[in-house]
């Protein structure tokens, strides 16, 4: 939501069409305000005496339990937005049902933040991997870098995964996919 208008700006609009330089249109066209605008700030001044913005009201609480989005996370994995409306709307009706950005705006007021995932195969922790892996940095490392050659391999395979998920704030989400990716589609 934008910010209010400066109190400085409003009371030299009141002050403007109290010093009868025109009428409400004119004086809006003068600021580049809207005519309703201009006549709020006259009423506000003749109601309260001063010009000063409004609290914000805060808007409509949230029918998104801390919890039950704690559990949706965890039960789905790494949903998306749409994917976690979904889970949720389920076994609701009617008006109990709540939109997708009803949902972002629920995990972000909850800490939760879209982060690109850190992949790890599945594989990794295992002792045999982990010496291959050793093995081949020592390997690799013997190379000079004008003697490789990079090539670039798009397609589809058994270890792809989405890029990025839901995680709280300040935590990570590894995601173990598996090493052998299996052929290309």
């Amino acid at each position: 939501m934008a910010e209010a208008y400066p109190e400085a700006l409003r009371t030299r609009v009141v002050l403007a069409y109290e010093a009868g330089e025109g009428s409400y249109a004119t004086i809006a066209a003068q600021f580049q305000l809207g005519t309703a605008t201009v006549k709020r700030w006259l009423a506000q001044q003749r109601r309260e005496g001063h010009v000063r913005p409004r609290a914000k009201a805060g808007g409509t609480p949230s029918v998104i339990a801390p919890a039950e989005l704690e559990t949706l996370v965890v039960v789905l994995g790494d949903p998306t937005a749409g994917e976690l409306t979904a889970a949720y709307n389920r076994p609701r009706r009617g008006r109990a049902r709540v939109h997708v950005s009803s949902m972002k705006r629920a995990l972000h007021r909850h800490d939760y933040v879209v982060k690109k995932k850190r992949r790890r195969p599945s594989e990794g922790a295992r002792p045999a991997v982990q010496a291959q892996r050793r093995r081949f940095l020592r390997r690799i490392r013997a190379i000079a870098v004008d003697h490789l050659v990079f090539l670039d391999e798009s397609g589809v395979h058994a270890a792809m995964s989405r890029s990025h998920t839901w995680v709280k704030r300040g935590t990570e989400y590894i995601d173990p996919v598996p090493m052998n990716r299996g052929a290309r589609c």
